[in-house]
């Protein structure tokens, strides 16, 4: 993939990046999750993004809102060149929690011919280009904050792009998985709730998700567990509390998905991959 940075910023509490790509490749685009807020904001190309078994075709101006734990990932459609902004930020970053206001339903907005809300956007390159240090944090602190306003505020009167379900049977499994995601003791407990075979349930994971079943709930009880060991959990009880029920199992998956031990949670940096997997970011 060839990657443009037009501009971009990253501290320990937020990311942010404008960057057009190209020559990508499906394999560029994982499904994955965090435990931060993500914006993606679609200046061109041709994508398609999905959450949880719901599939949504991105158009330009379409802002996708990932909330932390969701499973999730964009997908190639086409060659052509993609641009687009890319935040992520953690929930500390503003003092007033406007995206729990945001209907949970909202995944992607189509702000089409919504200026304000461009321009938003805009203002962030130009500050981010012209402002160092604290004050450039602060500008682009602010004007995340008011995008989350609108969405807020608009949600009902701007046009919420429609999603396709990947499969009944897959948002059958999801539901069932946030439900009991703490204490799902198998993959065989989901398919006896849904009456189907797990190799089935596999397959259809495989073929709409990307990701097996059994990593789809890894993944989200792993991020769920580096939320925790990063307030103050002790990796043993997290272990525990997050679902899993051996320790050197939940040693061995967190160390291969964030590249270091349970227990080094102090003055370390936090590893986020982003949508497309580049760059990493460092919240600490």
């Amino acid at each position: 993939m060839d990657i443009i940075n037009i501009l971009e910023y990253a501290d320990e509490t937020l990311s942010y990046n404008h960057a057009v790509k190209s020559r990508q490749s499906q394999e560029d685009y994982l499904p994955h999750s965090h435990d931060v807020f993500e914006l993606i904001f679609l200046k061109r190309g041709n994508m398609t993004y999905t959450v949880d078994g719901q599939r949504y075709r991105l158009q330009c101006d379409d802002l996708v809102i990932s909330r932390p734990f969701d499973i999730h990932c964009l997908h190639v459609e086409g060659q052509e060149d993609y641009e687009r902004y890319n935040i992520l930020f953690d929930e500390s970053v503003s003092p007033f929690p406007f995206y729990e206001r945001i209907p949970r339903s909202v995944n992607v907005v189509h702000f089409r011919n919504h200026l304000a809300v461009t321009q938003l956007f805009d203002k962030m390159d130009f500050y981010c280009d012209r402002l160092e240090g604290k004050e450039r944090k602060q500008m682009l602190t602010n004007l995340i904050q008011e995008v989350l306003v609108r969405v807020m505020l608009e949600a009902d009167s701007a046009k919420e792009s429609q999603y396709t379900p990947a499969n009944v049977l897959v948002c059958a499994a999801i539901s069932y998985i946030d439900d009991h995601l703490l204490t799902l003791g198998s993959i065989e407990e989901i398919c006896r709730e849904l009456y189907i075979t797990k190799s089935h349930l596999h397959h259809l994971f495989a073929e709409h998700l990307g990701i097996s079943p059994k990593k789809y709930v890894t993944h989200k009880r792993l991020a769920l567990a580096q939320r925790e060991i990063a307030s103050g959990g002790r990796p043993t009880e997290v272990c525990v509390k997050c679902g899993f029920s051996d320790y050197s199992a939940f040693y061995r998956a967190y160390r291969s998905r964030f590249g270091r031990k349970p227990s080094e949670r102090v003055n370390v940096e936090r590893a986020v991959i982003t949508h497309d997997n580049t760059p990493r970011v460092s919240l600490r």
